[in-house]
């Protein structure tokens, strides 16, 4: 085919794909490319770039690939195909992604977790946005949309808080961990806000609002009516710096009461680092109830110790508070009870120090795993790579080795041919010689 018919059919396929009232001739192609179940990756690479071009952007779904110059190669596009790597070209991570074995990654075919919402698997390259959520063990994600149509984003039970209270959460679909939600928008509004226009900023806070819309915990109500107070005074032309520092305000307030929630998430991508675990400190409720409990205790049990009033001239207590104090000693049982309270909560808190430490060179020890399987990986992938390439070489000099034996032999016959025709010419000449002498 000519470059023009490569064109035209190119078109095409495109309009299928973009005219809505061809769909059911798109997804006619898509199932019966599913059906092709024999395809292999030699198979591909040996096909023309248009003709895999054509195939990948029927499989997929996006006509951007009908548009691609060279910069894409073969390879990208075959492994594309076969689902080996993501079909976003803007991510082209290689799938599953670190390896994931989730009920996500694993059932769905072409499923990305770097770029794809767990819900739509629809992807786009958004980031430092509130309009993707993520989960902070799995760093998984999903649109805010996706999680509050499906309800996956909702209240749920605090982790750090007072016993029954809740928050807003984010259960994650692959591993059904709920992440916290106020330090998500906390940690996205304090790293990014104050580089956003005032539309970034409205639409920001209009995912807020919804996402703490039905927010039972005080802190979620109080930030779902402040975003809707700061909205209104964007919408009047009001001053943006003043609308961020008012929300940054409340947002930094309300953040430092739970300094036992420290959130991992810095909004999409940003969100792909390691977190810090952070211990409890005498701000958190749960601390704020021991204190409140223990602290009148330590009151009551100072203003009942004995109080010495001393002789001056031996320096001694004096007899009758002695005696008040022997009275009064079964008071100093009550505060080495209180003493032996503190050692116990000084332990729970060095075993909870001791059990992060571990987590923490248990991940360590994960990751470190996962990046030499990662590198085992592309070391393969990169000489299967090569061998391909060699066995496509060693192919081309076979055929010219063959090419060259039929020459030779071709080169041989014509010798053989010529030796017998001089034979016979000679044998002529001796006869017509001995014709001659007689």
């Amino acid at each position: 085919m000519t470059g023009q018919s490569i064109a035209c059919l190119k078109e095409s396929i495109r309009e299928i794909m973009l005219n809505v009232d061809k769909r059911p001739q798109l997804f006619a192609f898509q199932k019966a490319l599913q059906s092709w179940s024999d395809i292999t990756l030699e198979m591909l690479l040996k096909s023309h770039r248009a003709q895999l071009e054509i195939l990948v952007a029927l499989k997929t779904g996006l006509p951007d690939y009908l548009q691609q110059d060279n910069s894409v190669s073969p390879t990208h596009l075959a492994e594309v195909f076969l689902h080996l790597k993501c079909r976003n070209l803007t991510c082209k991570n290689p799938l599953p992604v670190d390896e994931c074995d989730c009920k996500v990654c694993a059932q769905k075919n072409g499923f990305c977790s770097a770029c794809m919402c767990l819900v739509c698997s629809k992807f786009d390259m958004a980031s430092n946005t509130c309009s993707w959520v993520g989960c902070d063990v799995c760093l998984h994600w999903c649109h805010t949309d996706c999680g509050l149509r499906e309800s996956y984003i909702r209240n749920g039970r605090s982790a750090t808080g007072a016993y029954g209270t809740t928050e807003m959460q984010f259960y994650c679909v692959a591993c059904d961990h709920p992440s916290e939600m106020f330090g998500f928008v906390y940690e996205v509004f304090q790293n990014f806000a104050k580089d956003w226009t005032a539309e970034t900023l409205s639409r920001e806070l209009e995912y807020v609002k919804r996402i703490f819309c039905d927010s039972k915990d005080m802190r979620g109500r109080r930030l779902h009516e402040i975003a809707d107070q700061m909205l209104a005074r964007l919408a009047n032309k009001s001053d943006l710096p003043e609308v961020y520092s008012h929300i940054m305000a409340f947002l930094s307030d309300a953040n430092s009461s739970k300094l036992g929630k420290t959130p991992i998430l810095s909004g999409k991508e940003q969100g792909k680092e390691s977190n810090g675990i952070a211990g409890p400190s005498q701000d958190s409720p749960w601390l704020k109830s021991i204190y409140s409990e223990k602290g009148p205790q330590l009151e009551r049990t100072a203003s009942m110790l004995p109080s010495f009033s001393y002789d001056r001239n031996d320096k001694r207590p004096l007899e009758s508070e002695l005696q008040t104090s022997v009275r009064k000693e079964p008071l100093f049982d009550e505060l080495e009870s209180i003493v032996k309270i503190k050692q116990a909560e000084a332990k729970m808190f060095q075993e909870r120090a001791e059990n992060a430490r571990r987590e923490a060179e248990g991940l360590k020890r994960i990751a470190i795993a996962k990046n030499e399987k990662i590198e085992e990986e592309y070391t393969s992938r990169i000489a299967k790579l090569h061998l391909i390439e060699t066995e496509e070489v060693r192919k081309q000099k076979f055929e010219e080795l063959k090419a060259l034996e039929r020459e030779h032999q071709e080169y041989f016959n014509m010798k053989l041919r010529m030796e017998a025709d001089i034979k016979d010419l000679l044998v002529k000449m001796e006869a017509t010689k001995r014709n001659l002498a007689r």
